[in-house]
């Protein structure tokens, strides 16, 4: 904080849980999916595609995913990570495994795994952002200029620019004028 550097760290803590690049996260997403099996959540003889799916959307994806928006994921674990997910899409609408992945994506209305986790990034990138906190703020800034490819601030940055979105810099001085605007009003309320 301040002046000081802040080391990068490929581990996160939330509600007293840790997540790192290097856990199981898929033996924990498909034991509870293992576990929705039961309601009928499977391909054949089960629930129909769609309602399997938002079952699997609501309670087996969020536990995938859990934490990956502020990690890094190289492409070997991305790889695992999106086979798992269309191998498990594949087994809720009863397809083969040579059907091509664009149309189990299609039937179902579903986004790769990559996009998912694109964007839950963006999401994070901005409620930093738009936050009232200057120095949560002045921090995105900082790691943002310092260029670092393991910062956050810096793969969200390279992710804006993949799907032609605004880049940080825009974003941050409109997240300012926001800001501004805001205490803005909230002066006038106070005084009037």
């Amino acid at each position: 904080m301040g002046n000081n550097d802040l080391n990068c760290s490929d581990r996160t803590t939330h509600l007293g849980l840790t997540r790192s690049t290097k856990d199981k996260t898929i033996s924990l997403a498909r034991k509870t999916l293992y576990s929705l099996i039961k309601t009928g959540l499977h391909g054949s003889n089960g629930l129909n595609p769609k309602s399997s799916y938002r079952i699997y959307q609501e309670y087996v994806l969020p536990r995938l995913l859990y934490g990956l928006e502020t990690l890094h994921v190289n492409s070997k674990e991305m790889t695992l990570l999106s086979s798992v997910h269309l191998d498990i899409l594949r087994k809720l609408q009863s397809l083969p495994k040579r059907i091509t992945c664009a149309s189990v994506y299609l039937l179902l209305g579903s986004l790769p795994l990559n996009a998912k986790i694109h964007k839950r990034q963006r999401s994070l990138l901005f409620g930093v952002l738009n936050s009232n906190n200057e120095t949560i703020r002045s921090l995105a800034m900082r790691q943002y200029m310092s260029g670092r490819s393991t910062s956050f601030f810096t793969k969200t940055a390279e992710i804006l620019e993949m799907y032609n979105l605004p880049v940080f810099l825009e974003l941050f001085e409109k997240s300012i004028q926001k800001q501004n605007g805001k205490d803005k009003i909230s002066n006038k309320r106070t005084f009037d």
